[in-house]
Formats: structure tokens, C-alpha cells, sequence
């Protein structure tokens, strides 16, 4: 049985995936819309032929924040996201796209550190709900949570493919 939060989350995804379907980013369980998207109101940091490049910190328009490292004017590196929501991302960017290694807050505390590619959950993970008390570490797949699993430090008899008991092992 899936807890609360991740029920909301997989409605935030699906929600967000509809309206990004046309863009480059492709489907994400946390991002509004592409962060390379996003419109800078306010910057500091330095500059390189009128690009940002350096450790800088960015508010944009519709009030988001990103404080970390730029390059050739976009996110580039380690650095920290918030969105206007509460939701927090901390880890690499590549080319102004969460992926890498990194760990997402949610305003309820509960946490995502592991492997992200392009904004979604992906490689080697943990998740962590402090309203439900469980603790999942394994792998995800687009999102997804998929293969052999420990859940609340119990090896999981049986194996998920996204996201769903398959079979006992």
C-alpha cells in the first residue's frame, strides 16, 4: 500500500508530465516545468561575456531560487533548487536539468537521495517518509521503484517492477 505522500507525488507527476509532455525534459515527478525554461528576475554572481559562470544565486520570475554553480549562463554543477512550493532539490545539475546524485526535501520532511536523470528518480535510491515511518532503498527506474528492495530495513520477498509486486523469491 502506497502512503499518502506517494500518492500525491504520483498525481504531481502525472500532472506534470501532461503539461511537459511536449518539452525536452520529458516526464518528471518534481519539476513544474524545465528549469531551462525558467525566467532570472534578480541574479548575483559573476559574469563572463554577459553569461553567469561562477557560484551565483538566481531568483527567477515566478519566484523559484537556485543558489550554485553556473556555467556559460545556465546550472551547471552542484547547487541548491527551491521551488515556491517547499520543494527542495540539492545535488548536480547538468545543463540547467536535475540529474546526477542529489537529494529532493519535501515540505513534510520526507526525503529522495540517490541517482536523478533529468528531474526523475533513477539508479540507486533511498526515500524517506517521516509521516508514514518507512524507509525504501533500492533501485528506481524512471521514477519507479523496481527489483529487489529493503523496506524499513527488512529485505523485501519478492520483487517490484515498476512499482509492483511481481512475485515471492
Amino acid at each position: 500500500m502506497e502512503g499518502y505522500v506517494e500518492r500525491v507525488v504520483e498525481a504531481r507527476r502525472r500532472e506534470v508530465a501532461k503539461a511537459l509532455s511536449r518539452s525536452s525534459i520529458g516526464e518528471s515527478v518534481e519539476v513544474h516545468r524545465p528549469l531551462a525554461d525558467l525566467i532570472i528576475d534578480r541574479c548575483e554572481g559573476m559574469r563572463i561575456n554577459g553569461k553567469l559562470d561562477g557560484v551565483c544565486r538566481a531568483i527567477f520570475k515566478d519566484g523559484h531560487q537556485y543558489e550554485g554553480e553556473f556555467h556559460d549562463g545556465v546550472m551547471h554543477g552542484v547547487g541548491r533548487f527551491t521551488w515556491t512550493d517547499g520543494l527542495v532539490y540539492e545535488g548536480e545539475m547538468e545543463r540547467s536539468k536535475i540529474t546526477g546524485r542529489g537529494t529532493y526535501t519535501w515540505p513534510d520532511e520526507s526525503t529522495y537521495s540517490g541517482g536523478v536523470v533529468n528531474g526523475i528518480r533513477h539508479g540507486y535510491g533511498v526515500y524517506y517518509s517521516p509521516v508514514t515511518r518507512t524507509t525504501y532503498s533500492g533501485h528506481w527506474v524512471n521514477g519507479k521503484r523496481e527489483g529487489k528492495v529493503m523496506v524499513n530495513r527488512r529485505r523485501f520477498s519478492g520483487r517490484l517492477e515498476m512499482n509492483v509486486h511481481r512475485n515471492r523469491s
